[in-house]
């Protein structure tokens, strides 16, 4: 699995897309997503969570799930994605 920090942009996700098309390989993206400070002053939005507290929800959701990383690793998801998108 490759982690992409800053997916959300114009650099991040172009490289994550060049990597998807490269390898079956699964890519996970963080993003501090900083120009949310722009929605945060003109809506009155704030988010649920910092960035440092997401960081710390999610890598204890994959080290709680790691049956599920497994799963993801061994490329089985890849029948299921033939079986329910071949051919879309």
């Amino acid at each position: 699995m490759i982690l992409v920090t800053g997916g959300a942009g114009f650099i991040g996700s172009n490289s994550v897309l060049d990597r998807l098309a490269e390898s079956d390989e699964p890519v996970l993206t963080l993003d501090k997503l900083t120009y949310a400070s722009e929605i945060e002053h003109e809506l009155g939005w704030e988010p649920a969570e910092t960035f440092e507290t997401g960081i710390q929800k999610t890598v204890r959701w994959y080290i709680e799930h790691q049956d599920w990383v497994a799963h993801v690793q061994s490329g089985a998801y890849r029948d299921w994605l033939q079986t329910n998108y071949a051919g879309r």
